[in-house]
């Protein structure tokens, strides 16, 4: 055991009396430009730092020492009143302390840029030189913070170190506890402590999933090595809210960290969410996965995903150059009112099974990480339309408001001029129209109508206005986009289908020469008949065409962002979804694949690599292992995806018959099956039985990438 000096008598010889280092602690530090270090003698006898004939003793902020300051008698601050130094005929900064007395040395920028630990160092004096290798003493702890002009230390003096700011008392007194009080052991795997009668500090809680280290999470209280793998673990269960520990893809950069939600918001994401109280009650996941925000579809006629390219398709004689011919045909006109039969359209239709048409084509996208999908669904505003993926553009799309139009064919001027009204009076915040659908100059031209569409000229070309397909559209048309602040939806797999034939990549919109102009694109399915079965197919598509056709000039992030920030821009929601920040709605979905290049992974990705998707907080889909997160009552759906079995939560507790929210995945695919079975009973028209499947699980294209 190292042993201080002591000084002598006054004006004597000195006195040989010792006194064991671990008397002398830090005591409290005060970080910032003018940060000093206090350090407390909690024993019985005085001690002498700058006398002992042994050691050296420093100070410092850094493990290693580099900082470090020597105590000695010009640099050592006593309280008003003290006798320590005077008694020994010392001057005012003299190093001796007494017992129970705070003494404190000047150390600027504790905490400067990172975390620091205020320290109490030796090193050994051989004939009165102090020697290089310093030592650290274990008197003094770390701040935990990089705030400045804040103080850390011991509560009372010479008591436990608490990790949370204190008074600032240089010299003076650090308060005693009071038992039942909060206080902080140091452990980064407990919360709540107080202190108990003898004044130490205890009884945490102990905290499950956070981070405590590189490569560590707490685990029952202790910090351990984190549980890696290649899918992900529950290392929490708890009363309410939801944290995700994984790699996190946030507006401004990609980062490892920690995601909570709370109700149906987002309420932290950074590397750790640890100091919000709600940690404590949440649920807590280590996906070992990437977390990107909910995808949103920007297009798709969802009623119409019961059917896929086997039920119509462009024909090898078929050469269409605008939609008016293909919707013309025989077969697609055949196709059409098989669905306007089914969902109660037709004129003496008995059928109607919109809602189980809606929840089948919401599914497709929601087991892909679509949490919003402009679905243009018939009837508007149907109750049963408030489950899975939000039907974004209608009433029950679980937001305040539905301030989203749309049109599927150009619009009348009655339809117009009421769009018009509705963007101005802020009743209309998007209005999503069909234009240039084709490439030939009648497709063309729809944009210059458009301005004529209306009894006040061009009120239509604005900013709330989108664009949707545009493969028609030239400079001249992108330009006068630009003007009016216009956006545009690309539907890349549907342009090439219906106009070249799936094979003519160059048939679809000129996206490269759009955002070099500064339009804001973001992309939809359009519908699994001529476009892809869900986003993540039509993502791997565009970046086909981007790989062959432009050059690779589209980054995998560029993509990425126009079924994210850029949809939510363009459907008028740009503050509520598509990011994952803070006040937005928990609407994300949690993949696996290389957390190192993630916006790869994810156009790599299929629903088999989906580990998890949340909507308004609740999570709907995701791995078997996840289940116990999920709602149990109504229970959720098994599902088999391309051999992966996953769950899906496709009734919702709380919902009636009447409403059609409480039908389960094979009651609703059931009643599609029977029902088309019976149309083409009838003999009404051609047979499109059978429904198609939820997923197709054919190998994914090579991006190239």
């Amino acid at each position: 055991m190292v042993y201080l000096a002591l000084a002598g008598t006054a004006g004597g010889a000195a006195n040989a009396q010792l006194a064991p280092q671990a008397s002398v602690v830090v005591n409290e530090c005060a970080s910032g430009p003018t940060g000093w270090i206090e350090l407390y003698n909690r024993g019985s006898e005085r001690v002498d730092l700058a006398k002992d004939p042994d050691a050296c003793w420093f100070i410092d902020d850094a493990a290693g020492g580099g900082g470090a300051k020597l105590v000695s008698d010009v640099n050592v601050n006593h309280a008003p009143g003290s006798t320590s130094c005077s008694s020994l005929e010392r001057t005012p900064t003299c190093a001796a302390i007494g017992p129970g007395e705070s003494v404190w040395i000047k150390y600027p920028f504790i905490n400067a840029t990172t975390p620091d630990a205020c320290r109490l160092l030796s090193t050994p004096r051989l004939s009165g030189v102090c020697g290089a290798l310093l030592r650290d003493s274990g008197a003094g702890l770390a701040t935990h913070t990089t705030a400045a002009g804040q103080c850390f230390g011991r509560q009372p003096d010479g008591a436990n170190w608490s990790t949370g700011p204190i008074a600032c008392t240089p010299g003076a007194s650090n308060g005693k506890c009071v038992p039942g009080n909060a206080c902080d052991d140091g452990n980064l795997c407990t919360r709540g402590e107080v202190f108990n009668q003898s004044c130490q500090c205890g009884g945490g809680t102990p905290l499950n999933g956070a981070p405590c280290g590189s490569g560590k999470v707490c685990q029952f209280g202790a910090c351990t090595a984190a549980t890696m793998g290649s899918g992900s673990v529950i290392l929490g269960q708890g009363s309410g809210g939801l944290l995700l520990i994984g790699t996190l893809v946030t507006p401004d950069e990609v980062v490892d960290g920690e995601i909570l939600i709370v109700g149906d918001e987002i309420r932290c994401v950074a590397p750790s969410c640890q100091g919000d109280p709600a940690v404590a009650t949440a649920s807590i996941v280590q996906t070992n996965g990437i977390i990107f925000p909910g995808l949103i579809d920007a297009r798709n006629h969802v009623q119409y995903d019961i059917f896929d390219e086997t039920d119509w398709a462009p024909e090898g004689s078929d050469h269409f150059t605008n939609h008016y011919q293909w919707a013309d045909t025989k077969r697609f006109r055949a196709l059409d009112a098989a669905k306007q039969y089914l969902n109660g359209e037709a004129k003496g239709a008995h059928v109607n099974i919109s809602c189980s048409l809606v929840k089948f084509g919401e599914l497709k996208g929601l087991i892909a990480g679509t949490t919003s999908i402009v679905g243009q669904a018939v009837p508007e505003d149907q109750k049963c339309y408030a489950s899975l993926a939000r039907t974004i553009d209608e009433k029950p799309n679980g937001l305040p408001a539905d301030k989203i139009q749309t049109a599927d064919v150009f619009p009348k001027t009655a339809d117009a001029d009421r769009v018009c009204t509705n963007q101005s009076s802020g009743k209309t915040d998007a209005y999503l129209v069909q234009i240039g659908d084709g490439t030939d100059d009648i497709a063309r031209k729809e944009f210059q109508r458009l301005s004529d569409a209306t009894s006040a000229h061009g009120c239509l070309l604005s900013p709330k206005t989108t664009i949707v397909n545009g493969a028609a559209l030239q400079d001249h048309e992108l330009t006068e986009m630009v003007a009016h602040g216009m956006n545009l939806v690309w539907l890349p797999h549907s342009n090439v289908s219906l106009y070249g034939h799936g094979v003519d990549l160059s048939k679809t919109a000129d996206i490269p020469a759009a955002i070099e102009k500064g339009i804001t694109v973001a992309i939809g399915t359009d519908w699994s008949i001529t476009g892809s079965q869900n986003l993540l197919d039509e993502l791997r598509f565009a970046d086909q065409i981007d790989n062959t056709q432009w050059g690779d000039v589209l980054s995998p992030r560029t993509l990425v962002q126009m079924a994210t920030k850029n949809a939510a821009k363009v459907i008028g929601l740009g503050t509520t979804l598509g990011e994952l920040s803070y006040g937005h709605k928990a609407d994300l979905v949690v993949i696996g694949g290389d957390r190192g290049r993630p916006y790869d992974a994810i156009l790599a990705a299929s629903p088999k690599d989906v580990r998890m998707v949340v909507v308004g907080g609740r999570i709907l889909y995701g791995d078997m292992a996840l289940k116990p997160l999920a709602q149990s009552t109504p229970a959720c759906d098994s599902l088999d995806i391309c051999g992966v079995n996953k769950f899906a939560c496709v009734a919702q507790s709380g919902a009636s018959s009447s409403d059609l929210l409480n039908e389960r995945y094979d009651d609703l695919r059931g009643k599609i099956v029977s029902e088309l079975h019976k149309y083409d009973d009838k003999k009404v028209s051609d047979e499109f039985s059978p429904t198609t499947e939820l997923i197709k699980c054919a190998a994914a294209p090579d991006s190239g990438r």
